[in-house]
């Protein structure tokens, strides 16, 4: 009878797997672990212009040239505000301050060094161009072997400088963030934890030659390695459903805009896009470290109580939650696992540990419940 039970239990798991995926957005705590704050001021943040960039590669530091502390002083607070980890205070000035005052000995104070160097390059690169004869009444092979000679040609033609040239417009951005983070006591000033410093690297050229660069190969390499996703402009549109409408109501104003322009690769982003998107980066990298945030999953949903499973697609947690608890015990694996998967995503990880040790109990070697313990340890 057992031996039944624990195949039926891993049957029920392997069902589970080839259900359809879910992106659910789990809750996570701060990594650091700060405690007995309940209150934060986001205090001075400083550019440090002239002073050095670590690179994303080998070479020398950039140079620090153009300021960017409010816009990353700006997301920080943003992300801060979302967690609900504190208390957001814009200073400690009674006069500044509503409500009941914060207790000192709670609260602490963020502050920061920005330095950001950023190349913004317009020009024109000289590409090579070889004009070639080519005659059309050949047959196959004729014509394959003209196509052979004539690359050799071309090639070596290039190669002794010969054919024009032809200056070729080009817009090359890159941009280098560094940010050092300090979060004292607002007590004593003393320190919570260590200095934390974040990058962020972004780089792109549009025309020209694509083998040159304004960088040395170097740091090019590093900044593929190291730099933010590419974005189009398409990504900088809040909202697709009303950038068509716009496109049938008011076609003027949609060219006026650009917008005709969206999904175009050839189109640079302005300087202010890549400094929002470095300064989202190096926010939310620092944020996520002293406050809850939120991580994105794509799981497998176990095909437990159809009515749960619903829920949980729906987003609706809680409700699934309360479903899942009222069956009749004990739980089948599939449902141990989807009350599991509710309670993860709502940030109640004890919960779902329970849950998760629930299904291993009965499965010692069921990959999804090992995989979710390894997910909800902390």
């Amino acid at each position: 009878m057992r031996r039944t039970l624990i195949w039926l239990t891993g049957l029920a798991l392997l069902t589970a797997g080839c259900g359809p995926d879910l992106t659910i957005y789990s809750t996570r705590p701060g990594e650091l672990g700060i405690e007995g704050i309940d209150n934060l001021v986001v205090g001075e943040f400083k550019d440090q212009l002239g002073a050095p960039v670590t690179p994303p590669g080998d070479g020398a530091p950039f140079v620090a040239n153009r300021p960017l502390a409010l816009l990353v002083k700006s997301e920080v607070a943003k992300g801060l505000s979302k967690s609900g980890d504190y208390r957001i205070l814009p200073s400690l000035n009674v006069g500044e301050l509503q409500g009941r005052q914060p207790e000192l000995a709670k609260t602490a104070v963020l502050s920061a060094e920005v330095r950001y160097y950023e190349l913004d390059y317009r020009g024109y690169d000289d590409i090579l161009y070889v004009l070639m004869a080519r005659n059309n009444g050949k047959d196959l092979m004729d014509s394959l072997g003209n196509a052979a000679i004539g690359a050799g040609i071309a090639a070596a033609a290039e190669a002794a400088g010969k054919g024009f040239k032809v200056p070729t417009p080009l817009v090359e951005r890159a941009g280098a963030l560094e940010v050092t983070f300090h979060l004292t006591k607002a007590s004593d000033g003393s320190k919570l934890v260590e200095p934390v410093t974040k990058w962020a690297y972004w780089h792109k050229k549009w025309g020209g030659d694509e083998s040159k660069s304004q960088l040395d190969p170097a740091l090019v390499e590093g900044f593929e390695k190291k730099g933010l996703a590419q974005v189009g402009f398409s990504d900088k549109l809040a909202d697709t459903k009303e950038r068509v409408q716009l496109k049938y109501s008011n076609p003027d104003e949609y060219v006026a805009l650009g917008l005709h322009l969206a999904d175009s690769e050839k189109v640079p982003l302005l300087d202010l896009d890549i400094e929002n998107l470095l300064a989202q980066s190096a926010a939310q990298d620092y944020v996520k470290l002293i406050a809850r945030h939120h991580v994105p999953a794509k799981l497998d949903l176990a095909s437990g109580d159809a009515g749960a499973v619903a829920l949980i697609k729906g987003g609706a947690y809680n409700e699934a939650i309360n479903r899942l608890e009222g069956l009749p015990s004990p739980l089948a694996a599939a449902d141990l696992y989807n009350l599991g998967l509710a309670y993860e995503a709502n940030g109640e990880f004890a919960q779902a540990r329970r849950n998760y040790q629930m299904g291993l109990d009965q499965d010692p070697n069921a990959s999804s419940f090992k995989a979710a313990m390894e997910r909800v340890k902390h």
